[in-house]
């Protein structure tokens, strides 16, 4: 009798445990976006105001989303340099499918600037913090 009781205890707790584990785990649904290539990904807090932010800053941070190859991410910082409002640029630190590039001008210059300059390099799409990819002429 002490044995039925015991598996009784045994299997009424075990039930409780497993329902416990089953209802504390939900399901996640995870979106993950395929940006295009040579998409500009910058993260900033103050870039939620574009016009503003283009407009203030003189150092700049941003990553390329999948170029096509080191040489191309190279041209592109060739190209930026070949501006005559940039002070420094150069290539940064490569994290997976993102190439980062550093860039300091000379002076603050408006958001249409930043636009030209874009496209001058091969670069049309952007996306701002946790925005949408849109094109730079919509930025």
């Amino acid at each position: 009798m002490k044995i039925i009781q015991t598996l009784s205890l045994s299997l009424i707790l075990s039930i409780g445990a497993v329902n416990s584990v089953s209802a504390s785990n939900s399901t996640t649904v995870v979106n993950f976006n395929n940006y295009p290539a040579k998409t500009i990904c910058l993260k900033h807090p103050d870039a939620a105001n574009s016009d503003k932010f283009f407009s203030t800053q003189t150092m700049f941070n941003f990553e390329i989303y999948k170029p096509a190859n080191a040489a191309e991410v190279a041209g592109i910082v060739k190209l930026f340099k070949a501006n005559a409002d940039v002070l420094v640029c150069d290539a940064g630190r490569v994290t997976g499918d993102f190439h980062a590039i550093n860039l300091v001008l000379k002076s603050a210059k408006s958001k249409s600037w930043f636009i030209e300059q874009f496209k001058k390099v091969g670069l049309s799409t952007i996306k701002i913090n946790n925005n949408e990819v849109v094109n730079v002429d919509k930025m």
